[in-house]
């Protein structure tokens, strides 16, 4: 089996590289590993200072880890903080991340490439974000005896740990010191081939991301006023389905505001969007002037075309909806939206999305396939504030209920003296 994990390293690299020559994507991935060894220049720069490091395949896991990376920050001080990515989707936009010492790419998986890469970094621990579990990496870590801990982990019986031939995936599981899982259902899976005691349910460490954030969101003045008020459709990652769609329900509610920040800002899809709904302006070219004017106050949809602004934008929201949800990767954070307590809308793919699954189950979120039905749930709860009201709270109050996973993860790292204080 190893040999064929080297064959897909091997044909991984070959493809990626041929690919570059006309994505952009993938050029951005190979060009961010041509020379792996310099970023870590500044590590070498500081060898008494011991290094945590966490790996995150993408934004989505890093949102996940940065709870528990900015706590390890708060309570080890002197320790310095590496950040890897997998994709160009994370480090791109995370590659300024203050809390980090050093963000950068991790080099691809292989027997030599992770030796240099552990040898130049020498971690005091090891943090893998949900998924990305590499051989060569995870052997080296358990060889040299790094502490190594997966968190936010969460397992499904189809996937190759659970089948008759995953012995070399369950090996890899293996390698970790500690296993934190989202649910019952993981750690089940992992006591089912004698992981059990090595596995812990902590729950997502995503619900305290967004309650940190909820707790003190930053303001966007003038987003404020050109809503002045009005009942406001949140819609977050949105994808040309998704916008299809609520490009119809503009349609159909023509007082309705609509803030969309689409999951990638093309050019082709921003214009459509302009044309499509009568009113539409462009956050990016907004929020240069000081003074809007009359006509843009008075819109009804605003496109948010830049990153980092949809967490604290929810907080204007009457209802949200959250895109993905036609999509074979199915929805975004759900969670974003739903801490600020309001009711939460997404598309018919769910499936890998546990809280989608409990929100339906209270109640306080809906699952829609097309235009109408999206239109008349909408027009039901905006014109009951009662019960709008109502199942907002049902959706906060079960985002509080299911914090605590960073802080299972920093008292296993203080109970068995990890990291050590200055």
């Amino acid at each position: 089996m190893l040999l064929l994990y080297d064959f897909f390293l091997a044909a991984y690299g070959i493809l990626i590289h041929l690919a570059a020559q006309v994505n952009p994507k993938a050029k951005a991935w190979v060009r961010g590993r041509t020379h792996p060894e310099k970023p870590l220049a500044s590590l070498r720069n500081h060898p008494k200072e011991p290094v945590v490091w966490m790996h995150c395949a993408s934004l989505g896991e890093f949102e996940q880890g940065r709870p528990v990376l900015e706590a390890i920050r708060q309570a080890f001080p002197q320790h310095r903080i590496l950040l890897t990515f997998f994709s160009p989707s994370g480090y791109e936009i995370r590659k300024h991340y203050a809390v980090a010492d050093l963000v950068c790419y991790l080099p691809l998986d292989g027997r030599h490439r992770s030796r240099h890469f552990l040898a130049q970094v020498k971690p005091s621990l090891a943090i893998f974000v949900k998924y990305e579990h590499w051989q060569y990496y995870l052997s080296e870590l358990s060889q040299r005896g790094i502490p190594t801990l997966s968190i936010a982990a969460i397992f499904r019986p189809t996937q190759p740990f659970f089948r008759r031939y995953g012995g070399f995936w369950r090996e890899m599981l293996a390698y970790y010191s500690r296993l934190f899982v989202q649910d019952l259902s993981s750690w089940q899976l992992l006591n089912q081939i004698g992981l059990g005691a090595m596995a812990e349910v902590s729950g997502d460490t995503r619900f305290d991301q967004v309650l940190s954030i909820a707790s003190s969101p930053v303001p966007v003045p003038w987003m404020a006023a050109f809503i002045q008020g009005r009942q406001t459709l949140v819609a977050g990652s949105t994808w040309p389905d998704d916008e299809r769609l609520l490009a119809q329900l503009a349609d159909l509610l023509p007082d309705l505001v609509i803030l969309i920040a689409p999951h990638a800002f093309d050019e082709q899809r921003l214009s459509n969007l302009e044309k499509r709904i009568p009113g539409t302006f462009r956050f990016s070219n907004c929020t240069s002037l000081d003074n809007p004017t009359p006509t843009q106050l008075q819109g009804r949809c605003l496109l948010v075309d830049n990153f980092g602004w949809l967490s604290s934008i929810y907080q204007y929201a009457t209802i949200a909806y959250v895109g993905g949800g036609f999509n074979r990767s199915g929805i975004h954070n759900i969670l974003e939206a739903a801490v600020y307590g309001i009711p939460v809308f997404f598309g018919p793919q769910y499936e890998r999305s546990r809280e989608a699954y409990d929100l339906l189950s209270l109640k306080s979120a809906y699952s829609v396939g097309d235009a109408e039905t999206l239109y008349c749930q909408i027009s039901e709860l905006l014109s009951n504030q009662t019960l709008c009201t109502e199942l907002g709270q049902g959706n906060a109050r079960y985002v509080q209920s299911q914090a605590g996973a960073t802080e299972s993860v920093l008292r296993y790292i203080h109970t068995n003296r990890l990291l050590s204080k200055p």
